[in-house]
């Protein structure tokens, strides 16, 4: 074994230690303060005047007043005065990808998750710090998702069903369907696979046992939840699954360990299946007052959001009224 020199080993030697160091020191943490705010923390409890809020290493680690909360050293100040500090926000029904016009579509096929990535990035500086998407394009959902859980880029974390199950893509009846005569049959049915991952209309004829095969399928694409079209989205008279299709459904979503929502556009609609699942749909106002009741007493949370123009059948469009869209959610059992 060749010698080693006295200054070499003198300098392996200090390396050595630098780097021992180096490990055996914990990096210094990184402190945000912010001060002055009115705090409001979702408990209940009155706001907190001339509040603190420590966040450490990206972290909220203390909140309190200034009497109780001290700003450690070297901490990074942000002024609060006049502002409110509350909790993240969490929106449990939007779309992050809702661009359906035929231009978009094209010009953006291979680009769809840097729309959804923009989505969440303008979800998360209006204080949505979570969003649920319950339709749009799987693929580029997950990368957008995990993108921002990599800490690749900023944005609301993302939860995603993907697509309603049942429902066809962009260019079928059920959206834009009148699209599909001037396009392609290619682009048409790259558009629609896109969005459908075997989950589309085709669902609706298969009896129980292929049904079952599908949605177990779909689940291991790495949605985060699942949610099917429990009646129309066009025409929204029609109960799209029987009572049994629908808790073949659920059963295999909850076998998956999987959160299921549906979509709903009749009081009728909203009480299958038997097993709770969270619910989003859309009813005339008269329709949702008969049944509030009924609601109350179910295991189901629902939420009033903004309302919304509907038509009864794509045969009526004249004939539109002024329809309320509800949320309601509930716990898997």
């Amino acid at each position: 074994m060749p010698a080693i020199s006295a200054r070499f080993a003198s300098v392996l030697a200090s390396v050595l230690a630098s780097v021992l160091l180096m490990v055996a020191t914990p990096a210094a943490a990184q402190v945000l303060a912010i001060t002055g705010a009115t705090a409001i923390d979702g408990t209940g409890r009155p706001p907190i005047a001339d509040a603190i809020v420590l966040i450490t290493n990206g972290r909220i680690t203390a909140l309190g007043s200034a009497a109780e909360v001290t700003v450690p050293k070297g901490a990074t100040r942000i002024d609060g005065r006049g502002k409110f500090v509350i909790p993240g926000l969490m929106d449990a029904n939007l779309h992050l990808y809702l661009n359906g016009d035929v231009e978009s579509l094209v010009k953006l096929e291979d680009r769809y998750h840097e729309v959804v990535l923009e989505g969440a990035q303008i979800a998360l500086k209006t204080g949505m710090t979570t969003v649920f998407d319950t339709w749009g394009p799987r693929a580029p959902l997950a990368k957008a998702r995990d993108m921002i859980a990599a800490g690749q880029a900023p944005g609301s974390r993302i939860y995603f069903a993907g697509n309603i199950i049942g429902f066809g893509g962009p260019f079928s009846p059920d959206f834009r369907g009148m699209s599909a005569d001037h396009l392609s049959k290619a682009f048409v049915k790259r558009t629609n696979d896109t969005w459908e991952q075997g989950t589309g209309r085709e669902l609706l004829w298969m009896p129980p046992d292929s049904l079952r095969a599908a949605i177990r399928a779909y689940t291991a694409l790495g949605v985060d939840f699942l949610k099917y079209g429990a009646s129309g989205h066009v025409d929204m008279n029609f109960i799209s699954f029987s009572e049994r299709a629908q808790k073949v459904i659920v059963d295999e979503g909850h076998r998956a360990g999987k959160t299921v929502q549906a979509h709903v556009t009749s009081p009728r609609a909203s009480t299958w299946p038997s097993r709770p699942v969270s619910t989003s749909s859309r009813t005339a106002t008269s329709r949702a007052r008969a049944t509030r009741s009924r609601r109350r007493r179910s295991r189901r949370w629902w939420r009033a959001g903004p309302p919304c123009r509907s038509s009864p059948s794509p045969g009526a469009r004249s004939n539109r009224w002024r329809s309320t869209r509800l949320t309601a959610s509930s716990r898997r059992t």
